[in-house]
């Protein structure tokens, strides 16, 4: 399964959506129980390691979003059918996960790099709110969302440290209607943009 194909697309329907009303910290701040020192790489030749994509309160609910590789796909993922490792989106909803693992994508290794990235994808919940999560390619370093009546939110892109895997997550109000994307570099440099 790819994580943003299987998002991508349903950001379409997100133009019907107006007005929106959040409290959040969608940009994230490094969170593992795996060290970040040169040990993070050993570490993740065996374990499991998370990086929150952000967190906050949205209409109402809140959420949390993080991304997480297994070096070694657990056993109970796919039975039958697991990759070498994983790569995944996982989202909690008022303190309870949407799915087991979150989207995921299967993956050879920490560098592999065969994930569609540049990819943009949404995922709704109850209620109509949503979380729109981009997988940017190697240059971005934050992205802005516009929208047509209220705020934009800008957020930090998350990369777990050893690896070549990296996302952001915007949360998107119910009555949210998103006008336009913008993706930046480490200087702040416009490098891609995509209209809603």
């Amino acid at each position: 399964m790819n994580l943003i194909k299987k998002l991508a697309i349903a950001t379409a329907s997100a133009t019907a959506l107006a007005g929106i009303m959040l409290s959040t910290t969608a940009a994230a701040q490094p969170t593992s129980s795996a060290p970040t020192s040169t040990s993070a790489t050993k570490t993740i030749a065996t374990k499991s390691v998370s990086r929150s994509l952000g967190q906050g309160v949205l209409d109402g609910k809140t959420w949390s979003a993080k991304l997480v590789y297994y070096p070694t796909t657990p056993a109970n993922y796919a039975p039958g059918h697991n990759p070498k490792g994983l790569v995944c989106i996982a989202v909690s909803i008022n303190g309870k996960a949407t799915s087991g693992y979150g989207e995921c994508d299967g993956v050879t290794g920490p560098h592999d790099t065969s994930t569609d990235l540049g990819m943009y994808g949404q995922s709704s919940y109850a209620g109509g709110s949503s979380l729109f999560f981009g997988q940017p390619v190697a240059d971005v370093a934050s992205a802005t969302m516009t929208f047509t009546n209220s705020r934009s939110i800008t957020v930090e892109k998350v990369t777990i440290p050893g690896t070549a895997f990296s996302a952001y997550v915007i949360p998107v109000s119910a009555h949210a209607h998103m006008k336009g994307l913008n993706e930046y570099n480490s200087r702040h440099q416009l490098v891609g943009h995509q209209d809603f």
